[in-house]
């Protein structure tokens, strides 16, 4: 997709492409099915420098490119039953196109606080870089749902590695079922009534239209630097979800903080008859430095 990477580069291009996300359109009655579509931060254009990119790897084999602009990195991406293409941003937007990727148009999904991070536990000053999403999935009739996190406030704090930090981040899902234009009120995901913190939401839809939603999770032992992995469920199709269900066995070290707990997760998959969630987790077989030690299926 990309041309080969120039020689001699300067010292300032330290990165030529990153952070890819991509989806394919499977529907065989879409007008755009076999194409597949990759956003990419990050991308090193020789003409131009540093763009986000925007790549159609269309079903006849050949190959467009998009300049997006510079802003925030794409999250997630997914192809609606009509060959509609969504990609979401962590300022809880999601851009749109309804013409197989040559225009875009913006949405807002929902306002959400600034940008802070988060804490280790309440007992330290150290941060934790909790991503927030938004991911994306869609169902068969083409609803989309948006799962990210989002503390209830930023507090200013000296103290903290960061000078501030997120108060009690929580997972919300929101809806759409006119192609991302508007979007419903947010539901509250995670059913604690703690101010402990939960990020990393990763969501699948099963082909009965039932969500599946996998996050890390702070609830227990929140003056300890350590997290846990919890899934929830929806038989409504998102109006509500189940009580939450702990699916690791020994809480996850997070002494370290920052992006130890992974950059960004993808946990949740779907077989035939079993939820299968990918997660960080602790093997008592190994020595423990302070996070996780190994990933686990559960």
């Amino acid at each position: 997709i990309l041309t080969p990477v120039p020689p001699n580069l300067p010292p300032e291009i330290w990165i030529i492409f990153d952070y890819p996300k991509i989806s394919i359109d499977t529907n065989p009655n879409s007008p755009y099915f076999g194409n597949t579509y990759v956003f990419a931060n990050a991308v090193y254009f020789p003409d131009y420098g540093y763009s986000q990119g925007f790549f159609t790897i269309h079903n006849d084999g050949s190959i467009t490119t998009k300049n997006m602009g510079i802003g925030d990195a794409f999250t997630s991406t997914v192809v609606g039953p009509n060959g509609e293409i969504y990609a979401a941003r962590p300022a809880n937007t999601v851009a749109i196109s309804l013409d197989g990727g040559t225009n875009f148009e913006e949405h807002t999904i929902t306002q959400v606080s600034g940008w802070c991070g988060a804490r280790v536990s309440t007992t330290s000053d150290r941060a934790w870089l909790l991503y927030r999403g938004p991911e994306l999935a869609i169902d068969s009739n083409g609803r989309i749902y948006a799962v990210w996190a989002q503390p209830q406030e930023c507090v200013e704090d000296p103290d903290f590695e960061w000078g501030q930090y997120g108060l009690d981040f929580d997972v919300y899902l929101s809806f759409s079922d006119d192609k991302g234009v508007t979007w419903s009120n947010p539901v509250k995901v995670n059913d604690d009534l703690s101010v402990g913190d939960q990020g990393f939401p990763s969501i699948a839809v099963d082909g009965e239209g039932i969500i599946y939603i996998a996050f890390l999770d702070h609830r227990d032992n929140q003056d300890i630097a350590q997290y846990d992995v919890y899934l929830s469920k929806s038989f409504d199709s998102g109006l509500s979800f189940s009580q939450n269900i702990k699916v690791n066995d020994i809480s996850v070290p997070n002494v370290y903080g920052g992006r130890e707990p992974g950059d960004y997760l993808d946990m949740v998959a779907i077989g035939e008859s079993k939820i299968f969630v990918s997660h960080p987790c602790v093997n008592t077989n190994y020595q423990q430095t302070g996070d996780a030690s190994d990933a686990c299926v559960t």
